[in-house]
């Protein structure tokens, strides 16, 4: 069992979002790679044909692409501090019968058949209840329990554990 107390602000979001990231890096590197070596080869073809506007065009979506993670980062901030939860501390409480979270604007419980996979990160736990929905459970923010106890309460109830490195 463990408990967790987490200030929920836009810090935290990215934090949670950088590390949702880390366990989709290599997809990402990809995708980002081929459409990077697409737009280059498309500013090279417009500069050769005299275009040079199409050309810094092209330019700007790789250098779009290459800070993609930095500019949704900061759209999900901005949106998040409009939002009822922004700045809240969260308590959340892994236990057999599943996940407990209580703030003073809410009170769900969520049993383990909703989580569909987590990753184990050397500093963490990532749990997911689907492709866009997940909660960090960082070690740092554990106030009761152990994270022994509380990885052991994962491994047991989601089928699909992962091991994230350090590196990602």
């Amino acid at each position: 069992m463990g408990e967790y107390r987490i200030p929920f602000d836009d810090v935290f979001l990215v934090e949670i979002l950088g590390r949702h990231r880390r366990t989709k890096k290599r997809r990402m590197i990809a995708i980002k790679g081929f459409v990077g070596c697409f737009l280059v080869f498309a500013a090279v073809s417009s500069l050769m044909q005299g275009w040079p506007g199409m050309a810094a065009f092209w330019v700007f979506l790789v250098v779009a692409i290459l800070f993609s993670h930095r500019i949704d980062y900061w759209l999900a901030q901005r949106a998040f501090r409009r939002s009822p939860s922004c700045g809240k501390i969260v308590t959340l409480t892994v236990g057999p019968e599943g996940v407990h979270t209580v703030s003073n604007t809410h009170d769900a419980k969520v049993a383990w058949a909703a989580y569909t996979s987590a990753s184990i990160f050397p500093d963490g736990m990532m749990l997911y209840q689907g492709p866009g929905v997940f909660q960090w459970l960082p070690d740092r923010l554990l106030v009761s329990g152990t994270r022994a106890g509380a990885e052991s309460i994962v491994r047991t109830q989601i089928s699909d554990v992962r091991v994230v490195l350090a590196g990602g």
